[in-house]
């Protein structure tokens, strides 16, 4: 019991710190207070939480001062925040260039997008998410950030543009496409990748993200990349699915490493080559 607690306190020091200002700093306590134990469901507690605290919102040095905003009772929200504040899964100083665009493909609720600009702050960038939930959050992001030259793409990335099922019963992460609607998923509009990858630019950076469809699009744009490219990819099925993207883009001069696996299925990657 007293080594959970130390650990407890432990991590709340590791978000204290993240901190930008005393403010911050209270606002970072209580997301460690409430991280596992959100405001989710019809219980007092829940109730009185999304009452008084529907949203929390605060600035940190990992993102240059720039504001995050996540509802307080979607313990999805917790999770993405650790990946970016804890877990540095988007570590930009990997990079040794100065991307010429951004491209953010599964935006989610939009924190990789508002952490590339509080870096890159005169660098476009595009950003795709089909789910209405998040799309919400993407917009107030750029609303409370201020945040200039950046398009948001309500759409699913795939390899063609058509309609298609999209299924979203997980709410904020884990949407996928699927091939018909008997999973009660919403109908979403795809785009083609590949008519987003700049023929002018020469330096881009790359997010991916979208829960499987990584396997049909990283060898649909593999060729057309530019040669000066830096990439952040999640894939979603174990070691097969890893084992199929590092494979391609060794192949094409790419260099990576390996950030993270989650329950063995998920591996979280960078790959670079310049």
């Amino acid at each position: 019991m007293k080594s959970k607690f130390k650990r407890k306190i432990l991590i709340t020091k590791q978000y204290i710190k993240l901190g930008s200002s005393i403010q911050d700093k209270f606002l970072l306590i209580l997301y460690s207070l409430i991280r596992n134990r959100p405001f989710k469901g019809t219980n007092l507690y829940a109730k009185l939480g999304k009452t008084f605290i529907p949203k929390i919102t605060f600035h940190t040095k990992s993102f240059n001062n720039y504001k995050i905003a996540f509802d307080s009772g979607d313990i999805t929200h917790f999770t993405i925040v650790d990946e970016f504040l804890i877990n540095k899964i988007y570590d930009l100083k990997k990079l040794n260039f100065i991307p010429e665009q951004i491209i953010d493909c599964g935006g989610h609720i939009g924190l990789f997008s508002v952490l590339a600009k509080s870096h890159f702050k005169n660098v476009p960038i595009v950003i795709f998410e089909p789910n209405p939930y998040n799309i919400g959050f993407i917009k107030n992001h750029i609303k409370i950030n201020q945040i200039e030259n950046i398009k948001l793409i309500e759409k699913a990335v795939s390899i063609v543009e058509t309609d298609m099922w999209f299924d979203n019963k997980s709410a904020s992460f884990g949407g996928h496409l699927i091939n018909d609607k008997d999973n009660k998923g919403i109908l979403v509009k795809t785009v083609d990748l590949l008519k987003f990858i700049p023929e002018k630019a020469t330096k881009l950076l790359l997010k991916i993200d979208i829960e499987g469809e990584e396997l049909k699009v990283v060898p649909h744009i593999i060729n057309f990349l530019p040669n000066i490219t830096s990439l952040f990819i999640e894939t979603h099925d174990g070691e097969k699915s890893y084992s199929f993207i590092d494979s391609l883009l060794t192949k094409n001069g790419f260099k990576g490493e390996v950030i993270s696996i989650e329950n063995k299925l998920y591996y979280n990657l960078f790959y670079t080559r310049s």
